[in-house]
């Protein structure tokens, strides 16, 4: 029983690590704040699985777990803002996989995504940088299925203005 849930956790931790560490990187902007954030997260998860709970969606846990770590790390930093740790920049880890945008053109479009609304912010991040579906987004958001389509939806449509406004 023990080996079985010794597997299921690696292979979880296999798939799921980079979505947590880019989640944790992306709210923070600092990569030793996030390994330590994936660390606790993937403890979490391990403890839950150690005492048999039992988790249909994986993914959307995970992400809950490290969502509210991020919360708590939020917290005990009061005094440093998120605009300020955002403006001092972050370089994503090389880890050899493809990516579809270049490190540039990601760092402008999570710059973008956080001059969104918070309403929208975690949805348009879901959807685009982790490609989740709406489904798993209002799982792991807690919202409906419904709520999660329209709030990408405007969020997108914020995004688009101010794309255009700088544009012109």
């Amino acid at each position: 029983m023990k080996e079985r849930k010794e597997k299921q956790f690696a292979k979880t931790y296999e798939i799921y690590a980079d979505m947590v560490y880019r989640l944790c990187l992306f709210k923070t902007s600092d990569s030793d704040i996030a390994e330590d954030l994936v660390q606790e997260a993937f403890m979490r998860f391990w403890d839950q699985i150690a005492q048999g709970k039992k988790i249909r969606n994986k993914k959307a846990f995970l992400f809950q777990i490290t969502r509210n770590l991020i919360i708590d790390h939020y917290r005990k930093r009061k005094d440093d803002s998120l605009d300020k740790l955002q403006e001092q920049g972050f370089e994503p880890s090389e880890n050899g996989q493809e990516r579809i945008v270049s490190k540039a053109e990601k760092n402008i479009a999570i710059a973008i995504i956080n001059k969104l609304d918070e309403k929208y912010r975690d949805v348009v991040y879901l959807r685009l940088v982790e490609e989740m579906s709406f489904k798993d987004i209002a799982q792991t958001l807690d919202i409906t299925s419904n709520n999660a389509t329209v709030s990408f939806h405007r969020g997108k449509q914020k995004l688009e203005q101010f794309i255009k406004s700088k544009h012109e």
